[in-house]
């Protein structure tokens, strides 16, 4: 994973120059990509963007050394995971007016172990596998670690689903990349 640009301009208290994209285009965000902004939002909120335009706006934008970012259209979790998932390196999040709503957003952008565990979410979770183990109900959860799919059937879950084809295809890849060229340190691969 590349280096969030705007994350260490801010860092450096340099000012970030942002873009913005309301088309759903491919061609708009590469003719604005290779403009010389230090960031592009792809605007879901107001305009004509949705994921399935997101998505391959992203991989565009990607192609450059320019920050992509998106402004979703509400504070909900599975739509800040999954733009996040995406590949935007950072979220502005509209109708956030309060400390809760606040908590709220940041805990949707936390992946395991850094979200869940301390959470609403994850002691629901919890609170949902043991009505299942009462009921004798069948219990799964998607994990995106193997050590942590085996913390989650310590805890009694059925089923386990670790990661994912994308997850594992980059993984794999930069590994094999990694021992062909060598690497002055390894990282884990960031593709969801």
């Amino acid at each position: 994973m590349r280096i969030n640009k705007i994350k260490k301009m801010m860092t450096e208290g340099k000012p970030v120059v942002n873009g913005w994209l309301q088309i759903p285009s491919t061609v708009s965000a590469e003719v604005m990509a290779h403009q010389g902004w230090d960031s592009l939002t792809i605007d879901m909120q107001h305009g004509l963007v949705d994921y399935t335009n997101a998505l391959p706006m992203l991989q565009t934008i990607s192609s450059t050394d320019v920050t992509p970012l998106a402004r979703v259209n509400w504070n909900e979790p599975g739509q800040i995971m999954k733009i996040l998932d995406a590949g935007c390196y950072g979220v502005i999040c509209p109708m956030v007016s309060n400390k809760e709503e606040a908590e709220k957003f940041v805990q949707a952008c936390m992946y395991p172990p850094d979200g869940p565990e301390n959470s609403k979410a994850y002691s629901e979770i919890l609170r949902i596998l043991e009505h299942a183990k009462k009921n004798k109900i069948f219990a799964g959860i998607h994990n995106g670690t193997p050590e942590y799919a085996l913390k989650m059937i310590d805890l009694g879950f059925n089923f386990v689903t670790i990661g994912s084809d994308q997850r594992a295809m980059s993984a794999g890849s930069k590994n094999v990349v990694e021992k062909m060229k060598g690497s002055t340190k390894a990282e884990e691969s960031k593709a969801y």
